[in-house]
């Protein structure tokens, strides 16, 4: 019997295995191979950064570097070149309504985007005021009908606001309640615009008059005093960025528009870009 097991335990020794019994019902002590697999996203759980330098020809590749902005729309203001449904105002240098309705008008720029989809889009935007327009309607709920005078740029119905352009009627405390801008003691802003809105009169006498108008004033440029959410002197009033929250293939719809036959904005330059 000693040497049975003296036996039994050499052959352990020597790293010769026992056979166990695998049949089901009895558990299976083999220790499985390990595997790799190569498709894993390994780069997943160690926190790979965003940007990767490379100093392959002295240059940097950025693993997410934004796609180039592509232009979508330039206005060139002339006699023969306002989009449909808009004329030359010489007055202004600029473009204006063809036609209006005193009960209130808007009329369509449609931009077919460069590429789709797209999600964000930036843009500069200059006008001139002509007569008495009235910045933002009292308790405007849509976008659909006309809640502003200057333009609405969103995208094509069903609509999703981009950004807003009005034109107020004169500086505070000179004129009728609610008919200048948000920050000059008019209406405020309809809520369905956020904070991208900008408002700029380019009326700066003590009093107003329905047949003239301002060219001296540039709306919604630096040199002026046009404010935007928040009543802050913004910088540069005619541009903006806006990153929409879900790509898009829509297009994009500039509108003229205003709530009577007194309120007139003519676009002096209109430049969009996407991508």
């Amino acid at each position: 019997m000693g040497v049975f097991v003296g036996l039994l335990v050499a052959l352990l020794a020597s790293g010769c295995g026992l056979l166990l019994d695998t049949a089901p019902g009895n558990a299976d002590h083999r220790v499985p191979d390990a595997s790799f697999d190569a498709s894993a996203d390994v780069g997943a759980d160690v926190g790979l950064p965003d940007t990767i330098a490379s100093t392959l020809d002295g240059g940097t590749v950025d693993a997410a570097a934004d796609p180039p902005w592509e232009t979508a729309f330039r206005l060139t203001p002339g006699p023969e070149t306002c989009p449909p449904g808009f004329v030359f105002a010489e007055w202004a240098g600029g473009c204006k309504e063809e036609s209006r309705d005193c009960a209130g008008w808007q009329v369509s720029i449609f931009v077919d985007p460069p590429v789709t989809p797209w999600q964000e889009i930036r843009g500069r935007v200059r006008g001139l005021q002509g007569q008495t327009p009235d910045a933002f309607l009292r308790d405007a709920t849509s976008l659909d009908a006309v809640y502003v005078d200057g333009v609405s740029i969103t995208t094509e119905a069903p609509r999703q606001h981009i950004w807003t352009f009005a034109a107020g009627l004169m500086k505070p405390d000179r004129g009728p309640s609610g008919n200048s801008c948000p920050c000059d003691n008019g209406y405020p802003a309809p809520a369905l615009l956020g904070d991208a809105w900008t408002c700029e009169t380019g009326n700066d006498a003590n009093t107003y008059e329905n047949r003239l108008i301002y060219t001296e004033d540039v709306l919604w440029d630096a040199d002026g005093d046009a404010h935007g959410a928040g009543c802050a002197l913004v910088t540069d009033p005619g541009e903006f960025y806006v990153r929409l929250a879900e790509p898009t293939e829509a297009r994009i719809e500039i509108r003229l528009m205003a709530d009577d036959c007194d309120d007139n904005v003519a676009i002096v330059e209109l430049d969009l870009d996407v991508r």
